[in-house]
């Protein structure tokens, strides 16, 4: 089997929380929900969690179509 990886960015400021993937994913930002929630959908795309890097960066990974 082969993966892809990727890297879930959250950012917090003024205007709340956001979370956001590297560009080469294509997953819209997402604002104002939960962490599980986000995890939840991108489960639903067959994106799994790997590891919390830090307190800001989670590394996911789902397996290659094809």
């Amino acid at each position: 089997m082969k993966f892809e990886y990727t890297i879930l960015n959250k950012k917090v400021d003024s205007y709340g929380v956001s979370y956001f993937m590297d560009e080469k994913a294509h997953i819209p930002k997402f604002n104002d929900i939960s962490l599980i929630r986000v995890l939840n959908i991108l489960g639903d795309q067959g994106w799994e969690l790997v590891v919390k890097e830090n307190p800001n960066t989670y590394i996911l990974k789902r397996q290659l179509k094809g």
